[in-house]
């Protein structure tokens, strides 16, 4: 069920964490020729982070600065900070490219068949200025994710920009609410897995007197409050179909396809597709005033959609448009970002479904859609998974919610849309466009809703990509 119609009656036209490498690997005593490289490996590690400086930020993102422990229930804070910024000694370095740093967190017993293909993406990620940190994770709660991830991030001085949650690792709750001021939609309130609890590693997630989770879940909250910027952003690559050897396959080919992008390999031309599956013109003033609004409205995703180039697809026979010739767009690959705007659920963004994006040529780079609940991962078999790991599928990014969609609301800099597309024209990662938005406050109304637009936002894939 999309609640995009219920956010849209608010206003006319609205739609939804260098490095000190311990070696952990087996080695006689008598290898001291290796004792004495890793010796002077760390040295190196040690002056680079020493060296490096911050990367530099622009307007919106939040400062780079250590934070306090998060403030968990029944949770021990992490250590004090220290003069030198240090990595954890649990951490692997496996390369080191800059003084920005990305997390990967890998399932463990995902970590020896993807070895390969870990080390080239990290290598990768160096070559375009990341110093790359790995830790195999054996977490059990996301309690513990979070307390470690706030770990690095102030052990790093506060350099780790983002990190990437590799398998099946635990999932944390939030209750949220969305509300109505339309009398004949109610408002409407909802559990959902939330990643913003890992992006935001210095607020507070506690449960009011007599919450209790709708779904049993053990780390579900309904109260999110201090500090509300995110100092990281978060990338998933989740399991696939519920099984260990489609979730490798998966996770080969998508490193694969990543790999081929970084160096330039055959992609879709910088261009931009919208799909609105929610408009129909029958006249050609309705036609008018449509495309006026997806072109250079308030809710546009400018600068993006106003190009001389970009392609915008909605139902308008009078105009020989249709939503049927922009999904034939995105299966000739002909925009390397795409947006859909529909309704959806975990099997389907509106009319493109699990089967289709699993049979059918997706051939886009950067894939957001409105669709709800399409990247609900408590589904073992989800559109958002499917549309990313697919072997007909060239998306290395896919944006959606976890639960029902009101889109990531308008904040002092304006629509969402606009805010990703600015920051990703400005070069920036896409990562790094979402911590644009999502750290500068919201206007009224979308702030009374904060949570509801960010709670269920869920990036899989690799959120260090930028527009090539």
């Amino acid at each position: 069920m999309a609640l995009a119609s219920v956010v849209a009656l608010r206003s006319v036209g609205f739609l939804c964490k260098a490095a000190k490498e311990k070696i952990m690997e087996k080695r006689t005593r008598s290898d001291k020729a290796k004792d004495s490289a890793m010796r002077s490996f760390r040295k190196v590690c040690k002056m680079v982070v020493l060296l490096g400086t911050a990367a530099a930020a622009w307007s919106g993102t939040i400062p780079q600065r250590a934070i306090s422990a998060p403030r968990l229930e029944a949770v021990a804070n992490p250590p004090g900070q220290i003069a030198v910024p240090y990595v954890s000694d649990a951490l692997r370095t496996l390369c080191a490219g800059g003084n920005s740093r990305v997390l990967l967190l890998v399932e463990k017993d995902l970590v020896s068949d993807l070895r390969t293909k870990l080390d080239r993406f990290a290598s990768d990620l160096c070559a375009d200025g990341y110093t790359t940190l790995e830790k195999a994770s054996t977490f059990t709660t996301p309690a513990a994710v979070r307390n470690f991830l706030a770990d690095v991030y102030n052990d790093s001085g506060a350099t780790l920009k983002g990190a990437i949650l590799i398998g099946n690792l635990p999932h944390a709750y939030q209750w949220v609410s969305l509300t109505s001021f339309n009398p004949d939609i109610p408002s409407t309130s909802e559990e959902l897995i939330s990643f913003q609890y890992y992006a935001d590693l210095d607020g507070f997630f506690s449960k009011s007197a007599g919450y209790a989770s709708p779904n049993r879940h053990p780390y579900s909250y309904d109260v999110h409050a201090g500090k509300y910027d995110w100092e990281i952003w978060i990338g998933v690559l989740p399991t696939y179909k519920g099984r260990r050897t489609d979730t490798i396959d998966g996770l080969k080919r998508y490193f694969d396809k990543n790999h081929n992008y970084r160096i330039g390999g055959r992609k879709p031309p910088r261009r931009f597709l919208e799909v609105n599956e929610h408009f129909v013109a029958t006249t050609f003033a309705q036609h008018n005033t449509i495309m006026a609004g997806l072109r250079t409205g308030e809710w546009a995703w400018l600068p993006f959609s106003n190009s001389i180039d970009a392609m915008l697809y909605f139902d308008s026979r009078i105009a020989g448009l249709s939503v049927a010739q922009g999904y034939n767009a995105l299966e000739q690959g002909l925009a390397d970002f795409t947006v859909t705007d529909t309704h959806g659920n975990s099997a389907a963004s509106g009319n493109l479904t699990i089967d289709l994006v699993e049979t059918t040529p997706v051939k886009t780079i950067f894939f957001w859609t409105g669709g709800c609940a399409v990247g609900n991962l408590d589904v073992v078999d989800n559109f958002l998974t499917s549309i990313l790991y697919s072997t007909t599928s060239a998306v290395l990014v896919a944006q959606g919610s976890t639960n029902n969609s009101g889109g990531m609301g308008n904040n002092q800099n304006g629509y969402f849309g606009r805010n990703i597309a600015t920051a990703m024209t400005w070069w920036h990662s896409f990562g790094d466009a979402m911590l644009y938005h999502v750290n500068t406050p919201l206007i009224y109304p979308y702030s009374l809703d904060r949570e509801f637009h960010f709670g269920s936002a869920v990036t899989l894939g690799d959120p260090t990509l930028k527009l090539r």
